[in-house]
């Protein structure tokens, strides 16, 4: 596996590069030859040789839409199994320019492959953490998820879309009410019907917004039990 930063251009190149999957490579493609990551001065290196690697590239995202496939539409495969049930597919979105290019090149990501290939009854668009790190990120950042969008609707037009938003996994960093309903209106205008969270912690009113009482208990001893809408921590009862 190598890795780099993927808000930083065409670094980040995840992927297996063991002998099994050279060998796979070379079937696919007939190439002798296998991209270098590692030495700009190799012939092959993969901002050299782009050829060879557009290759690599394309094998990627086919090789992950035939795993899929086999699972779902295989002898014996989910589809078959399970008529009744719904499934959807997702692939990460990054609001930048050129991002939908930047994700099939660098993390195998083609919506619209996908969705043609694979006709799940939905289709999600995942926030990729470049947009949900920043602590100050507005819900805007979804408005540059059109092309996603766009290239998900392209092969069909009536498929169902979510976007997954991230509310963040750390105190500073969790959504305020607002900023979720800023962002539902934001996913709409995708033509969003749905959406879903990426998220360790709690919801931001169990850290910011007061505590309600909404029921209290009067004991056979006298002493009152008061109960909250949500925990009672230090920082909350303020």
């Amino acid at each position: 596996t190598q890795a780099g930063p993927i808000q930083h251009g065409p670094k980040a190149l995840f992927s297996d590069v063991s002998p099994a999957f050279r060998k796979a490579f070379a079937r696919a493609t007939g190439r002798r030859d296998f991209p270098n990551f590692a030495d700009p001065a190799s012939p092959d290196y993969y901002e050299t040789d782009r050829a060879l690697f557009g290759d690599f590239v394309e094998f990627r995202v086919q090789s992950i839409i035939d795993f899929q496939k086999g699972i779902l539409d295989g002898p014996d495969g989910f589809r078959t199994r399970f008529p009744d049930v719904l499934f959807a597919t997702w692939t990460i979105s990054l609001a930048r320019e050129n991002g939908l290019a930047a994700l099939r090149e660098n993390e195998s990501q083609d919506p619209g492959r996908l969705v043609a290939e694979l006709r799940p009854d939905m289709h999600i668009l995942q926030s990729h953490y470049p947009d949900w790190y920043p602590q100050q990120q507005t819900p805007t950042y979804l408005a540059k998820y059109a092309p996603y969008a766009g290239a998900v609707k392209a092969p069909s037009p009536a498929m169902p879309l979510g976007v997954q938003l991230d509310v963040c996994s750390t105190c500073p960093w969790r959504r305020s009410p607002e900023w979720m309903a800023a962002a539902y209106e934001q996913a709409a205008s995708l033509g969003a019907g749905s959406t879903t969270y990426y998220e360790f912690s709690l919801r931001w009113e169990v850290y910011f917004a007061p505590p309600k009482p909404v029921r209290a208990v009067l004991g056979a001893d006298g002493k009152a039990m008061v109960i909250f809408d949500q925990r009672l921590a230090p920082a909350s009862t303020k």
